[in-house]
């Protein structure tokens, strides 16, 4: 998938986000936390930044905003979560391709 496609799909407020997990990520893998356990607390930290930041965008009153809130926060929240995810996998592999022509 395309960086710039995903992109298209994000709100631009969030976008913030991406380097925000991308941080808890370095933290998180530098800590005593299996590494497999990395993307699935990002995906959740990313669903919860997205539920607050939607939260302080949207009024509430009934059971149809609350489904549209909630649906939202996981969608753009994923969505976030695979933008961080596929824009480190690209700084991998252009690090290792740095470091195999050295």
């Amino acid at each position: 998938m395309n960086i710039e496609t995903l992109l298209k799909f994000i709100d631009p407020a969030l976008l913030v986000l991406i380097p925000t997990l991308w941080g808890i990520g370095m933290v998180i893998k530098r800590s005593c936390i299996s590494n497999r356990f990395i993307p699935v607390i990002l995906m959740i930290c990313s669903c919860v930044f997205t539920a607050i930041y939607l939260s302080s965008t949207r009024f509430i009153f009934d059971y149809q905003e609350f489904m549209s809130w909630i649906f939202s926060s996981i969608t753009q929240g994923c969505v976030i979560w695979l933008a961080t995810w596929i824009l480190y996998e690209k700084f991998i592999k252009e690090k290792d391709n740095a470091q195999n022509q050295s």
